[in-house]
């Protein structure tokens, strides 16, 4: 009785994880090949993405800002997660403007983008960042 117990926890316990795993895949902004929309940084808040990889390739992710926007004194940070998430990449810069390249196998990564204006500006627009992903 107590092993049947045991093991009707267990595998409940199981299918909890998997399903809350699930939920927070499908709750992430999705990013798929091309530019993304206008994100901003905001210190201390960054923001998660999905990205659902579908065969082994080079994963090619960079942040960019509009012409009409400068992206001078931003930091920005790019950290990458694989499925089980260990960070397998990241990429930072001051002047709002990263590239990330990693090798990924099929699967769903996870990328956190953080930053601030280094300059304390109240200025938003110079803030404003989209993200654009290639797969080779």
């Amino acid at each position: 009785m107590k092993t049947s117990t045991l093991l009707l926890a267990a595998t409940m316990t199981f299918f909890t994880a998997v399903t809350q795993a699930n939920d927070e895949h499908s709750r992430l902004p999705t990013l798929s090949a091309g530019a993304s929309e206008t994100y901003g940084l905001v210190a201390g808040k960054p923001l998660h993405f999905q990205i659902d990889v579908e065969h082994d390739a080079v994963l090619k992710i960079s942040s960019r800002h509009f012409a009409a926007d400068s992206s001078q004194n931003n930091l920005i940070n790019a950290v990458l997660r694989d499925p089980q998430g260990n960070i397998v990449a990241t990429a930072s810069d001051d002047d709002g403007h990263f590239l990330l390249e990693q090798n990924v196998k099929e699967g769903y990564y996870q990328l956190e983008v953080s930053g601030n204006s280094i300059s304390g500006s109240a200025d938003e627009s110079g803030r404003g960042y989209s993200l654009n992903v290639a797969f080779e």
